[in-house]
């Protein structure tokens, strides 16, 4: 009986815990931030279509929905181009990084 009283203590509390829904080519591109670093627009895009073969339409897709979830920011562009802007892992993203595969192939849920 003593297991039930510490039961609680060993689910996720309420709140506590986030649901990212990330397809292959978001996994990949939080991996390429993570390996990188802050990275353009136009070398996040090169390594995509390297790795992947993704359209420039598919990776700004991809950025704007990391961006909105969390995982990642973009710096105010250094130049007037809007390549020369610079995108980063937050900490979410960093955390979230470490628990990507070496080599994402199918969509998959996180939980942080």
């Amino acid at each position: 009986m003593r297991w039930l009283a510490r039961l609680p203590t060993l689910l996720p509390r309420r709140g506590s815990t986030r649901l990212f829904d990330l397809d292959v080519l978001d996994q990949w591109l939080v991996a390429t931030l993570n390996r990188f670093g802050a990275c353009t627009y136009r070398r996040l895009e090169a390594e995509l279509a390297a790795i992947r073969a993704a359209t420039p339409a598919e990776v700004v897709e991809a950025l704007l929905k990391l961006e909105q979830l969390g995982l990642l920011q973009r710096s105010e562009p250094a130049g007037l181009m809007v390549e020369e802007r610079r995108f980063a892992l937050t900490r979410a993203g960093k955390r979230l990084a470490g628990l990507l595969p070496s080599e994402p192939r199918s969509p998959t849920i996180f939980y942080l």
